[in-house]
């Protein structure tokens, strides 16, 4: 007989051990693979895999607006400094805007900006900005809004804000009249992606009753591509007529062009923006001119911004300043019919609450 056939019978109890241990080895492992969690290992994934896809969040019914939709707040201050005299301004902003939308196509909301400043009088003095009442639809040809209020319903300026010294701010909206914040009216507006067409009524005393003695108001808004956007704004009643043309162009990434034809029909002005953002979006240089007609405000300046901390530095030069009128005992009431160089160095930080 073959030696190795007789060494397997003779040592055919190790052989069936061996054989054994081995098959209730193989059922340890497995038994303890098929308990744990199946392990998925891909080229960019080590961790479980669910088979099962998870269900998409669906937009609540009813929505109320978070915190950080509905407060800003920014803290805005300058010093001016011309010949022989420098004058600082505090002019902190707040802005409120609490909605509520529902199935994510109807909201309707209520908008105020208000100021504490003290650019316009000697002493801090409250200033209302705009306040009015909004109802938007979301439809799939467009958009359909209306608002009743105080508000403006043309004012590319403000997109403008961060590139103008808060002292050329205070001349372009307040004394030129760019965005012609009507103290009451209502204004209808449908919106796509390339057209924005606004029809109503406004009027322009104090109060707010309607008298019936106001203006049709119609305004236009074209965007080309992503680049240019240009609009008018035209008030008429039976005695006047008077508006706004206001065009954006954005011929790079880094540059951008706001021109103005302000108060028509009333006192003409005209205003320039020249914007260059520098890469990495931090810092920026903006060059601002403005004209009023006749002997009215006129100026130009030079301003360096600083985008993460709202500082800003700015040299120049104006005439009929209206910041020089504030206060006729003041030596800056002597600058006013001249033109006067001036430096301002201030700083506009806006603060948004974090949602928790």
């Amino acid at each position: 007989m073959n030696r190795n056939y007789q060494f397997l019978i003779a040592n055919k109890k190790y052989l069936v051990a061996c054989l054994i241990s081995l098959f209730l080895g193989g059922r340890a492992i497995g038994q303890s693979q098929n308990d744990s969690v199946p392990i998925r290992n891909t080229l960019t994934h080590q961790n479980p895999i669910s088979l099962t896809p998870k269900p998409k969040p669906k937009n609540p019914a009813v929505k109320f607006g978070h915190p950080q939709d509905v407060l800003y707040v920014e803290l805005q201050s300058f010093t001016h400094a011309t010949t022989n005299n420098v004058r600082t301004v505090f002019a902190p902003l707040v802005v409120v805007s609490p909605f509520v939308r529902f199935y994510d196509k109807f909201t309707v909301g209520l908008t105020t900006t208000q100021m504490i400043q003290n650019y316009t009088t000697t002493s801090m003095t409250h200033l209302t900005h705009d306040m009015y009442m909004t109802m938007d639809l979301r439809t799939s040809v467009g958009n359909f809004n209306v608002k009743v209020g105080n508000f403006s319903p043309l004012n590319y300026s403000a997109k403008f804000a961060k590139s103008m010294p808060i002292s050329t701010f205070f001349i372009n909206a307040l004394y030129m009249n760019s965005g012609y914040y009507f103290p009451r009216a209502v204004i209808g507006t449908y919106e796509n992606d390339e057209h924005t067409v606004s029809l109503g009524y406004m009027e322009n005393t104090p109060g707010f009753q309607f008298t019936g003695n106001g203006y049709v108001v119609l305004v236009v808004q074209e965007r080309i591509g992503e680049n240019i956007q240009f609009g008018g704004v035209m008030a008429t009643n039976n005695k006047e007529t008077f508006g706004n043309l206001q065009l954006i162009c954005m011929p790079t990434p880094h540059d951008a062009i706001l021109l103005q034809a302000i108060n028509l029909g009333v006192r003409g002005a005209l205003h320039m923006t020249y914007c260059h953002t520098f890469s990495g979006d931090q810092v920026s240089i903006a060059i601002n001119a403005f004209k009023e007609q006749d002997d009215g405000i006129a100026g130009a300046n030079v301003s360096v911004f600083h985008k993460k901390t709202g500082a800003y530095g700015s040299i120049g030069a104006t005439k009929h300043n209206p910041l020089y009128l504030t206060n006729p005992e003041s030596p800056l009431y002597e600058h006013y019919d001249k033109w006067a160089p001036h430096a301002e160095i201030g700083i506009a930080y806006g603060i948004k609450p974090k949602n928790r």
